[in-house]
């Protein structure tokens, strides 16, 4: 692990932040596929709002637990 506690807390919110990037692109790509399987559920704003809000947070949750597992490999290289 990094002797330096900013830095690892910086590159924790980093690769959080990285884990709902990634949640909005799968929800973007998934986007046009769910709205033309069912129409009158996803073509709604808060559907998309909710698919969006959900695959961001669970993103980011699953990255930022896999993050310090990230940073000590980083770190060994």
């Amino acid at each position: 692990m990094l002797k330096n506690k900013p830095m690892a807390r910086l590159m924790r919110v980093l690769i959080t932040l990285l884990g709902a990037g990634v949640g909005a692109a799968i929800a973007a790509l998934l986007t046009p596929i769910l709205t033309r399987l069912w129409p009158q559920t996803f073509g709604h704003m808060g559907w998309l709002m909710l698919l969006y809000t959900g695959l961001c947070l669970l993103l980011g949750l699953v990255f930022f637990l896999l993050s310090n597992a990230i940073i000590d490999r980083t770190m060994r290289l």
